[in-house]
């Protein structure tokens, strides 16, 4: 906040410099350039478009003169974006479909693809994450000061490789650019419906153009806050379990305790996160154009958001029936051996009440310079991007309770389960719960960085067919680090000790009595009274009296290394572009060829899985670390390129593109570490020799333009995808040691990712923006946007002669339904975005899959301009109040997330 602060007092400086003079201009100087297009009459230059109409056309202008296939979301002004988050935006654009954190656009993925196929910049240069994905999360972008977003859906030798689906550019101008003296101040309050509360959002920019407008600086500052509650079902799938490896349990009740496998629910589990989003973000820039042929500037980009929230779970698990009662009481067996009811004593019944806070802070900076000397440009620029995601200590206090309980997988297996308690068992009785151990994880950081410098030449040649060529190179290395997370468990006889409660050594393997710490939470109003009422720990009574470091230091420590790594990639690349058109310019196209060297270092510690510990709550394992690993490797490739447009009438243009485009592995997936979850009997390895996806691609489209606002197009596509990286699975038994039984033998699925043998993305797009201008008034102000995304995408085989599996993340249908009405200052629009269900992993926990289900929302926005310089706005997110679903392949519910609606409303003040 003293950053805001401090920049923020900048900014009032500015105001008085920039007010008098922002004042003192004429009306004209004032208004927004009006963008003519092709088919207007003569004299349209003199009517000034503004408002969502200003949008949509400069949109369609960037879309028709682009060289490739693009396409764009346009601000009308500075201030002006048309959504507050810039996924939410960009899921209106054709072949776009984006993924949500807590309700809100994070993830953006364009034709089919995940989003780890899609790369992201900042005014050309490449963004941060520090997720370890090549995916750009969208919530810590802020919208207030973006002019424009491109997606640029085929590519140029120019561009940045990396985007095998799009490449998109988030541009904000810089401030001669802007040409003119801009104060913009937005304030607006959020209303979140699950939690009833209302928050701020707030910005305010400067651009000051200084002399005879050569140099200028600008300045904005943003600061949002959102009170969320995501809460709702989850679920592990179905497990399969032979009867005699469950204890000896009699799961079908036929007396015989033999080897038949059962399918059972893992287990029924209710979470709630209850929190905080808050974004901060400061963007600035200074340039400097002397004269026409040189243009000097520096920009940066500074964002800081944080997820903290409070878990709480709430579990069932079937998985583990045990304690002195433990026994099945009933159960019903359906098709394939799956208990479709299941009754049991002893149920392992746990809650978890978690603080965790995650804190991502990016920064992005660029110096650069363009000069011309006759027909030669020399362009040079370096730039330096950095992100850091800070883990804070997560408690973890879980009390324990056998319960009498039973679970029945209704008739539409994709809902949630009838969960009931049985034999008079009360869940809400303290007595009953015990604590096992405390255990605590500690900070943990993880890092992006990225460093570059690229130099480009380009010569005109006139009206001549070849227009100009163009060449240059570009060197960047990209590093990811993420660093170990020490953890402190505490066993149950500290606890007896510090807490003056007897050591019950008969109960759990050892425990001691929670009842006296407990507290009650209540989110029946999500998923009723039967898991939405719990008690969980309460740390108020835990620590009253007690320091926490106190108590972690008379536990043991483990430095779990085995998840700490560095990856570092390398990059050279050099390319040549040649730019050609027609003597009339019907025809404009352009054709290149770029080289990239890729060298990647990874470095990390290996697993002793032989040595791993289960401790007594049978979920946590503790895993030495068996000495540090190194791995290499390097691979080139050339990515040839065409892209033209052909005006076959006015108005109306076919355009193709041709290609060979890449995308690296995630950098988290080049890593050597290994993870073991001792619950679901899971260990996943990464794999640094994976190779990078490669895609041959062709693009057709025909494109017609009428009015200022309307269009019409087509477009078909074709990706031919190489090494598609996919998961490989395989069933390993280990014997590891168990702080209650000694040693046990567990048999845990493995997953692996390998490249497969490559799949084809196949597509139709189609695209309308129609005003309807030609009906009488008032109606002339309606019109519609609307679009629809059809794939055909073949599955994918892992191995030489193996099965074929779907293509992770892969929505086969996508529309939007979307109309605006705009008329004397009033503006509204409203879009419904749909996609279809895509199947996020074809193995899940436990080899069933995992399928996330179709899902479509309705956003509503609103704005009046009150006078020339105030304008109130209203956003509306979610308005359906829809929920996100995921099952099993086998349509077994796995998850059911409800966040709610939200609204926004607020003034924006611009002089």
């Amino acid at each position: 906040m003293k950053t805001l602060r401090s920049a923020a007092s900048l900014i009032a400086m500015a105001v008085a410099g920039a007010a008098a003079p922002a004042f003192a201009q004429d009306s004209a100087a004032q208004a927004p350039t009006p963008v003519a297009t092709a088919g207007d009459e003569a004299d349209s230059a003199d009517i000034v478009v503004t408002g969502i109409r200003r949008s949509l056309q400069e949109a369609i202008a960037i879309k028709r003169d682009a060289p490739n296939l693009v396409e764009a979301i346009s601000a009308e002004d500075i201030g002006k974006f048309p959504d507050r988050n810039l996924a939410e935006s960009l899921q209106r654009v054709t072949g776009v479909q984006i993924t949500r954190n807590k309700g809100e656009g994070s993830g953006v993925s364009v034709r089919g693809l995940s989003e780890n196929f899609t790369r992201t910049l900042y005014n050309g240069r490449v963004l941060t994450s520090p997720s370890g994905t090549r995916g750009f999360s969208f919530t810590s972008m802020p919208t207030d000061f973006v002019s424009a977003v491109e997606v640029s859906k085929t590519p140029t030798a120019d561009m940045i490789d990396g985007g095998i689906s799009a490449t998109i550019n988030v541009r904000i101008n810089r401030p001669v650019d802007v040409a003119r003296n801009v104060v913009a101040l937005s304030a607006e309050a959020l209303y979140e419906s699950n939690p009833e509360k209302l928050t701020p959002h707030v910005s305010a920019f400067v651009n000051r153009v200084f002399g005879d407008g050569t140099f200028g600086v600008n300045l904005g500052v943003n600061y949002e806050r959102r009170k969320v509650i995501q809460a709702g079902f989850t679920g592990y799938g179905i497990e399969q379990r032979r009867e005699n490896a469950t204890g000896g349990f009699d799961y079908n009740r036929d007396g015989v305790r033999s080897d038949t496998t059962f399918g059972f629910d893992h287990a029924t589990t209710f979470v709630s996160d209850e929190g905080d989003f808050e974004r901060k973000a400061i963007v600035g820039g200074l340039q400097w154009k002397p004269s026409p042929d040189i243009n000097l500037y520096a920009d940066g980009l500074a964002t800081w958001f944080t997820d903290g929230f409070n878990r709480f779970e709430h579990q069932l698990r079937w998985t583990n029936i045990g304690g002195p009662t433990g026994a099945v009481r009933g159960s019903t067996v359906g098709a394939g051996n799956l208990l479709t009811f299941l009754d049991a004593d002893g149920v392992d019944h746990q809650t978890n009440n978690l603080n965790w806070t995650i804190a991502d802070r990016t920064l992005n900076f660029a110096i650069g310079g363009e000069a011309k000397a006759g027909n030669l440009t020399v362009t040079g620029e370096g730039t330096y991007g950095r992100s850091v995601r800070t883990l804070s200590d997560r408690d973890s206090f879980v009390p324990i309770s056998r319960a009498s309980a039973s679970y029945t997988l209704v008739d539409d297996l994709g809902a949630v389960p009838d969960i009931a308690y049985t034999r008079g068992y009360n869940s809400l009785d303290p007595s009953t719960y015990y604590f096992r151990s405390f255990s605590s994880f500690r900070g943990q950081k993880g890092y992006e960085m990225n460093k570059a410098v690229r130099l480009d030449a380009k010569y005109d040649f006139g009206d001549s067919f070849l227009r100009s060529v163009k060449i240059g190179g570009y060197a960047g290395e990209d590093e990811i680090e993420f660093g170990p997370r020490p953890q402190y468990t505490v066993g149950p006889q500290v606890l007896a000790s510090v807490y003056g409660t007897p050591y019950l050594p008969g109960v759990e393997g050892g425990a001691i009595s929670a009842a006296g710490l407990l507290k009650e939470v209540d989110y029946s109003r999500f998923i009723g009274d039967g898991l939405g009422k719990f008690l969980v720990a309460d740390y108020s009574k835990l620590f009253a009296n007690l320091n926490l470091e106190d108590v972690l230091a008379r536990g043991t420590l483990v430095l779990n290394r085995t998840n700490q790594f560095t990856v570092d990639e390398r990059v050279l690349a050099a390319y040549a572009r040649a730019d050609f058109a027609s003597a009339d310019d019907r025809l404009v196209g352009n054709i290149g060829l770029r080289y990239v060297r890729t060298r990647v270092s990874s470095d990390g510690f290996g697993a002793d899985i032989a040595n791993a510990t289960l401790q007594n709550d049978s979920i946590t394992l503790l895993v030495p670390d068996s000495g540090p690993i190194a791995f290499r490797n390097r691979y080139s490739n050339w990515l040839p390129s065409l892209n033209a447009r052909y005006e076959l009438a006015d108005n109306l243009i076919v355009r193709v593109g041709l290609a060979r485009a890449m995308t690296r592995p995630d950098l988290n997936r080049l890593s050597p570490t290994v993870t073991i979850n001792a619950n679901v009997r899971t260990i996943t390895t990464q794999n640094p020799s994976l190779r990078p996806y490669l895609a041959d691609q062709a693009d057709l489209s025909l494109e017609y333009y009428y009015g200022r606002t309307g269009l019409l197009s087509a477009a078909v596509f074709y990706k031919d995808v190489k090494n598609f990286i996919v998961d490989t699975t395989s069933v390993e038994t280990r014997t590891i040691r168990s702080t209650l039984t000694g040693t046990v033998t567990l048999d845990f699925r493995t997953s692996r990712p390998d490249n497969g043998a490559g799949g084809k993305v196949k597509g139709l797009e189609l695209n309308a923006q129609v005003p309807l201008d030609m009906l009488p008034s008032p109606f002339d102000g309606l019109g519609v946007t609307s679009n629809v995304t059809l794939l055909n995408v073949s599955d994918v085989q892992t191995v030489a002669g193996g099965p074929r599996v779907p293509i992770p993340g892969v929505s086969k249908r996508s529309y939007n339904l979307g109309g605006y009405y705009e008329k004397n200052g009033f503006g509204i629009r409203a879009n419904y975005s749909y996609r279809s269900a895509a199947v996020n992993s074809t193995t899940g926990t436990f080899g069933d899959g995992d399928r996330g289900e179709a899902y479509g929302q309705l956003d509503i926005s609103a704005n009046l301009d009150v006078t020339r310089n105030l304008a109130l706005t209203f956003n509306a997110s979610n308005v359906t109040h829809a929920t996100l679903k995921r099952e099993t392949l086998g349509g077994v519910l796995l998850s059911e997330c409800d966040f709610g609606r939200r609204f926004t409303g607020g003034a924006r003040v611009k002089f």
